[in-house]
């Protein structure tokens, strides 16, 4: 526990409770100084300080998700990109292979040939 939460903890603990929840009607209402008043401050500024405490793991968390997430996307466009690919390579080779043949038919058997 951080030196900043302690305070806080102490602070907190030495109020009266119910706590008011800060901004709202029954705070409002409260003199200025009051304990209550200052601990129910204090709770809600540990609420954005502990989210703050804790930003970096869940920012890397979250960055670590959606790149495995862009990764396997990627990884799955590749695979269908090489399989299309695939289709069309082997598809152009047996058109090729047919015109030359077609042509080797007619032209003789060397044609396409070096010499």
């Amino acid at each position: 526990m951080s030196a900043r939460s302690r305070w806080a903890r102490r602070l907190i603990k030495a109020a009266a409770k119910p706590l008011p929840r800060y901004g709202d009607e029954e705070w409002l209402a409260l003199p200025e100084g009051d304990a209550r008043k200052i601990a129910a401050v204090v709770v809600a500024a540990e609420c954005w300080a502990s989210e703050l405490d804790d930003l970096e793991v869940v920012v890397r968390l979250e960055f670590d998700a959606f790149k495995r997430a862009e990764d396997a996307d990627y990884q799955a466009r590749a695979a269908a990109h090489r399989e299309e690919w695939s289709r069309v390579r082997h598809g152009a080779q047996r058109r090729y292979d047919t015109a030359t043949a077609y042509r080797r038919a007619l032209y003789g058997a060397n044609y396409g040939r070096s010499a």
